[in-house]
């Protein structure tokens, strides 16, 4: 049980240095949603991984620990797509 603490910690922490970099990357980066078809597919996207954020939140298999880095993943992928939506939607309404 230490072991798979120890593990699930190690992993924390490799993704909080990949959410950072991640961050960084994506701030220097241009836009990812670029028109109206790229922001329909992403909206899709984001519908299909908020249902499996909640399937998995209501789901009891498997290790609570490995669990909650899986949501956690999920969560930061939902959240990266709403920021590419919300950009969009910015620039849109800066141009009209």
């Amino acid at each position: 049980m230490k072991k798979i603490l120890e593990d699930a910690d190690v992993l924390a922490a490799r993704f909080e240095s990949y959410e950072t970099r991640e961050e960084d990357e994506r701030a220097s980066a241009g836009p990812k949603v670029t028109n109206t078809a790229e922001y329909e597919h992403t909206r899709r996207k984001l519908a299909d991984l908020e249902q499996l954020i909640e399937a998995l939140s209501e789901g009891s298999a498997g290790d609570d620990g490995f669990r909650d880095l899986q949501l956690a993943g999920l969560r930061s992928q939902a959240e990266d797509l709403r920021e590419e939506l919300a950009e969009f939607d910015q620039r849109r309404s800066n141009t009209t």
